[in-house]
């Protein structure tokens, strides 16, 4: 079997479409178990509301603000997962009408990440967070790199 460009294309866009989906099953499983529509003992959730809430909580920051945050958040990787498998499907059309929108997506969501690290001063209370969304910024960078023409 013979491997091309498209193959190594897709393969990176098809990591980044499962990576973004299971990220937002598990946030929108945690956000249904915040609202008692899941049960406690399930575990399949990402903990983030929770984190959201402890972040924000420098600035008091009420229970409803949160769950907003969080919702956008959610919708903006649904957006970014969904972006991500139609560049998948479309990648041998080398079309960049397909391939740049989900970058631009997901580069607003860990850049919004990192600069809200600054903002609730995230990196000092919360461990190494900012740390992770700075990795995952660059692997999304390296990785549009790698899939551009």
């Amino acid at each position: 079997m013979k491997f091309s460009n498209n193959h190594l294309k897709k393969i990176i866009l098809l990591i980044w479409a499962l990576w973004f989906s299971i990220v937002s099953l598990t946030n929108i499983c945690d956000a249904l178990r915040s609202l008692g529509v899941i049960p406690e003992w399930f575990r399949f959730v990402s903990g983030n509301f929770q984190y959201i809430s402890a972040v924000t909580a420098i600035y008091l920051f009420p229970y409803w603000l949160n769950a907003i945050l969080f919702l956008v958040v959610i919708i903006l990787e649904v957006s970014t997962s969904f972006l991500f498998f139609k560049a998948f499907l479309n990648v041998t059309v080398n079309n960049e009408n397909f391939i740049v929108p989900p970058f631009i997506f997901s580069l607003i969501i860990f850049g919004g990440f990192m600069v809200m690290d600054e903002i609730f001063v995230a990196y000092d209370r919360m461990g190494n967070i900012e740390t992770t969304h700075l990795g995952i910024l660059v692997g999304l960078l390296a990785s549009y790199i790698a899939v551009i023409d």
